[in-house]
């Protein structure tokens, strides 16, 4: 009875609070999207997985989707040969319409932000970052990315190539065609969802 108990408990917290998971698997390999789809259904177990956008970035393949149409899903998958894909991160739920990341290629650092473009009305994402050169805070750095007038994108732009230095990010505002901020309009809808 116990152990019926405690394995409830443990699919009700992976079902309703945010999950991250982390796992590195060279042996499997993932190229198309209902191979793809298949290999987040093995973390998940069975939920309907819907992919929205997909992103080849030097090794890396970023995939944007939904769970059961409802929470947004990152998943992120690096080849060493451009064509055969292993399967590196998986990241769902968030209070957020969008993820945003650094993401490490074997070609250098990237900035990503992915999510939601609710009735096409981000036109742009001014990315506030921080920076360090060898641990030491260097200032701060914008970045405006441009946002495709598509419903779900997955924007990216590539780094200073320096290995001494490191971002983070610090805010992201998100903009409409007037440059007006409708971050928090923007998040407002998401949660209504």
């Amino acid at each position: 009875m116990k152990k019926k108990l405690a394995i409830t408990v443990f699919i009700l917290f992976i079902l309703c609070f945010p999950l991250m998971l982390i796992k590195n698997n060279t042996s499997n390999v993932y190229v198309s999207n209902t191979e793809i789809e298949s290999a987040i259904r093995k973390h998940y177990g069975d939920v309907e997985v819907s992919i929205k956008s997909v992103a080849d970035i030097e090794n890396k393949k970023l995939v944007l989707g939904l769970i059961n149409d409802a929470k947004l899903l990152k998943a992120e998958f690096e080849s060493r040969d451009k064509k055969n894909y292993s399967f590196v991160s998986l990241a769902s739920g968030t209070s957020k319409p969008y993820r945003s990341d650094i993401l490490e290629t074997s070609q250098g650092s990237y900035l990503v932000v992915m999510g939601i473009n609710y009735d096409m009305r981000i036109k742009n994402i001014l990315v506030d970052l921080g920076r360090l050169n060898n641990g030491q805070y260097i200032g701060k750095y914008e970045e405006l990315l441009k946002v495709p007038q598509k419903e779900f994108y997955i924007v990216y732009k590539k780094l200073d190539g320096s290995d001494t230095i490191k971002y983070g990010i610090n805010q992201m505002i998100l903009k409409d065609a007037q440059n007006k901020d409708i971050t928090k309009k923007i998040k407002e809808m998401y949660k209504c969802k």
